[in-house]
């Protein structure tokens, strides 16, 4: 499968499972997409007690599960919606959504890696779509640093907009 580079170089690296490819967009920004079923796991990450996580994404067509996870990691309860385990789920839609900052900060929560694209434990909830930038901090963001790194991801992804596919 296709492996992710991270740029931290802290190795944070992704590996692809299913049908996944990047996609180039005019301006020469690059997204991962998923088809439904496929997801990209990234074993490295590892935080403690608590976890502020930013995802850039789009879904340019309809496709993927109700209620989908753009990131998921479990721990332990069997759900990835109960402390400690985590994850950012997207409302019970299967409809195209233009690019958004989807963002979630929780206390108490652990991370020993993640999965983009679904649910970790069971492998449901799957996700169609577009996955363009993924920030995670291992700590609970103030206020201000949420509201600043929100916007600057705003700015960087044209947020609001439609993102065009190069061909």
């Amino acid at each position: 499968g296709l492996t992710l580079l991270a740029l931290s170089g802290k190795g944070h690296d992704g590996r692809a499972n299913g049908e996944v490819r990047l996609v180039r967009f005019k301006g020469g920004k690059v997204a991962v997409r998923l088809a439904a079923g496929a997801y990209v796991d990234v074993p490295g990450v590892v935080t403690e007690e608590a976890v502020t996580t930013f995802v850039v994404a789009q879904r340019p067509s309809a496709g993927g599960d109700p209620q989908c996870r753009l990131v998921s990691a479990y721990i332990e309860n069997n759900v990835d919606w109960k402390a400690p385990s985590w994850c950012i789920a997207l409302g019970v839609e299967t409809t195209p959504f233009p690019p958004k900052v989807h963002m979630k900060a929780q206390g108490g929560v652990r991370t020993r890696g993640l999965r983009l694209g679904q649910e970790m434990h069971t492998g449901n909830s799957k996700f169609a779509g577009d996955i363009a930038e993924v920030l995670l901090y291992g700590r609970q963001l103030s206020g201000p640093e949420m509201l600043f790194i929100r916007k600057t991801l705003e700015k960087n992804w044209g947020v609001g907009g439609a993102w065009v596919e190069a061909r």
